[in-house]
């Protein structure tokens, strides 16, 4: 099973090769409540030294802002606004003793958002396979289909007998303008009644929520073999990031920017992670192409 913090760990990890800057970190041991246990803020340890004014990233990717820390007692304090920084989302379930981040440099959330543009990306190009199970009428019927039935890509017979002989149906179509806003299968009368119908469809791929780091790959209905796309998608668009910082020549930040940056060029890699999605996408596109050709049928009038 694989997560979307995986696939935000694993473009870290690759964006972390191009930087010598090593993230810091520390742990959560709890929030800080008033007497109406509302949430004011955060408890930290595991610091090394006194932040000030500093972004702070928890494990469920929700960012706060910590106006001070002190190391030596680990007190903290946070401004009343100190939740949901940085477009990051408000996640009570943090896990105490679980690790934070201090001015991430590649924030979970926003990696999340990229990972989901990916997916979003390759929507034209792939698609989501799910079946449906309708036992069939004696008379001609309309079969009443899910609402995510982008196209159907294959309808067949199980037949009853030990082999279960799946006899493919081509005389069919799809009704997906009829007045009550409905999808339907139309096919004509089989002969037989009471027999199971599979009908294999094809629906547009599910977004992830960013905000939901937990959340499975297969909830997408992708193939497990697509899995690299969005994460090449991703790397090839926050990589850049690294060129606009470089490109501050009058920040006082500047030299602290190039220290922590190689002498190599983003937007090259970029280029070369394009590419390979590319390549990628073609091959996962005519993959899927072959296990679910299009089979010639005739459209009922």
């Amino acid at each position: 099973m694989t997560t979307l913090n995986d696939l935000v760990e694993s473009v870290i990890a690759d964006l972390n090769q191009y930087t010598t800057n090593l993230e810091r970190t520390g742990t959560f041991t709890g929030w800080q409540e008033d007497a109406g246990l509302n949430k004011v803020g955060v408890n930290l340890t595991d610091i090394s030294s006194d932040l000030s004014n500093a972004r702070v990233e928890l494990a469920t990717g929700e960012i706060v802002h910590v106006t001070r820390f002190n190391s030596a007692d680990g007190t903290t304090t946070c401004p009343a606004w100190f939740r949901g920084q940085m477009g990051s989302v408000q996640n009570d379930t943090v896990t105490t003793n679980s690790r934070v981040i201090v001015n991430p440099q590649w924030p979970r959330y926003q990696v999340a958002r990229k990972i989901v543009e990916g997916i979003n990306a390759i929507n034209q190009d792939l698609f989501a396979v799910a079946e449906r199970e309708i036992t069939l009428q004696p008379i001609p019927a309309n079969y009443e289909l899910p609402d995510d039935v982008d196209g159907i890509l294959l309808v067949e017979v199980i037949v009853y007998g030990p082999s279960e002989w799946h006899q493919p149906i081509k005389r069919w179509s799809l009704d997906s303008k009829n007045p009550d806003g409905k999808k339907y299968l139309r096919v004509d009368p089989l002969g037989v009644s009471g027999w199971p119908m599979r009908v294999t469809y094809r629906k547009t791929p599910a977004l992830l929520d960013p905000a939901d780091l937990s959340a499975d790959w297969s909830l997408t209905g992708l193939p497990a073999s697509a899995i690299d796309l969005p994460v090449l998608y991703a790397k090839s668009n926050l990589i850049l990031g690294a060129d606009a910082s470089k490109a501050q020549q009058q920040t006082v930040e500047q030299g602290e920017r190039q220290r922590t940056l190689q002498g190599w060029s983003p937007t090259a890699t970029s280029r070369r992670w394009q590419e390979m999605f590319a390549a990628r996408l073609s091959d996962e596109r005519r993959k899927l192409r072959d296990r679910y050709p299009v089979r010639p049928h005739k459209e009922m009038v």
